[in-house]
């Protein structure tokens, strides 16, 4: 195989696959990058067992041909060289592939291409779904902060996506946090269909799909394997198996006797410098927790620590009782920021139980939840 590429593009274009490359794993071959030059299009592929992804590459195929190369090694190469026009060439089963730019050149290690597992999508006679690219990967981007990672229930290191004749659901869920985005699903399946997306599979969508008002992503679900097709980019990951949690239950705002509205980016505000020191290591384990307390119509935000203490007020519009409560910082202000308006409207039943925090516009295609922490009594 030999092809000649612009360097820059092809940088931009291999740069998504670390996403599937594997690293230090009993499996070499999920370190290493698939070229596939036999056809009209020049394609690369990674694959680290439990996901996948081919793009094609924008380069003059010399000579038709199949092999692997190492991709970390690939990619650090391509940073060092200067000038734009590269050239690869390896033999179909050599060892060794050759890089070289001008003058300069430098030998990767290769495998044969028939070493390389080729990933295995859906199977035929799965549910297809074409949804709006900008719609999915908008509400992805907003739930992802409240996945799980390494939880023990599987179920919640990963994305629910729903789709149904009431539209398209994106819920991630970490046990501490909940956020919910509601879409419209254009061309909605016969029967309602749900998945789990792992993490890093909702993660690198939420990265690489388009954002034109035409652009469109084909889902094909077979089992337990998706398929994702947009742009000449495939996706191919595995699901995570598992019935997920009643999200609907949570979700129910209806129960809350305390009601605050203020603005959004001077909530964050006060909530980062907080962080200054609530999030500041402590000989204990435990984080500091950040305090909200509300009398009348104004909301004071404070933390205290060994490293130093914070203290802020906030004019807002309060319906209710006055309340005293704590929170995870780093947790309130994820939520926070995942809100899409200016305004932020706070729903409270008490400093035990579960908080809403949702568009003050009365969006009800949105929806937060998260869970204060206990406070010490004084």
């Amino acid at each position: 195989m030999e092809i000649r590429a612009n360097r820059e593009d092809l940088i931009e274009s291999l740069t998504p696959l670390t996403a599937a490359l594997g690293r230090n794993a009993t499996n070499p071959c999920v370190e290493f990058i698939a070229f596939d030059a036999t056809g009209d299009q020049l394609t690369a592929t990674a694959n680290d067992l439990s996901m996948s992804i081919t793009v094609p590459l924008p380069a003059t195929i010399l000579t038709p041909g199949k092999v692997c190369v190492k991709g970390a090694k690939l990619l650090q190469a391509l940073d060092k060289f200067e000038k734009d026009e590269i050239s690869l060439v390896a033999e179909d089963r050599a060892a060794e592939a050759r890089l070289s730019c001008g003058k300069a050149g430098i030998s990767i290690p290769a495998l044969p291409f028939e070493n390389f597992t080729m990933p295995k999508g859906p199977t035929e006679g799965g549910t297809v779904l074409t949804l709006p690219a900008r719609t999915l990967k908008t509400m992805l981007q907003r739930v992802q902060y409240a996945s799980g990672i390494n939880d023990n229930r599987v179920i919640l290191n990963g994305t629910y996506l729903c789709a149904g004749a009431d539209g398209l659901t994106a819920v991630c869920c970490d046990g501490f946090r909940l956020a919910k985005i509601s879409g419209t699903c254009p061309e909605p399946p016969v029967k309602d269909v749900g998945v789990i997306i792992p993490r890093a599979t909702a993660a690198e969508l939420a990265k690489l799909l388009p954002t034109g008002d035409k652009d469109t992503v084909k889902c094909l679900i077979s089992g337990n394997n998706l398929l994702i097709e947009t742009e000449g980019i495939s996706i191919t990951s595995r699901l995570l198996d598992g019935k997920y949690i009643d999200y609907r239950r949570i979700s129910d705002s209806s129960r809350h006797t305390i009601t605050l509205e203020m603005p959004r980016n001077e909530l964050l505000s006060v909530l980062n410098r907080a962080a200054v020191i609530s999030e500041e290591k402590t000989a204990s384990a435990t984080k500091v927790p950040v305090v909200v307390e509300v009398a009348g119509q104004t909301m004071t935000v404070s933390a205290n620590s060994s490293a130093g203490a914070s203290h802020e007020e906030i004019e807002i519009q309060h319906e209710g009782e006055d309340v005293r409560i704590g929170f995870n910082n780093r947790h309130l202000i994820d939520t926070v920021k995942a809100v899409s308006t200016e305004k932020v409207r706070i729903l409270i039943s008490g400093p035990a139980t579960g908080v809403h925090i949702l568009p003050a516009d009365g969006n009800t295609a949105e929806m937060y939840f998260v869970m204060p922490v206990r406070l010490k009594t004084a």
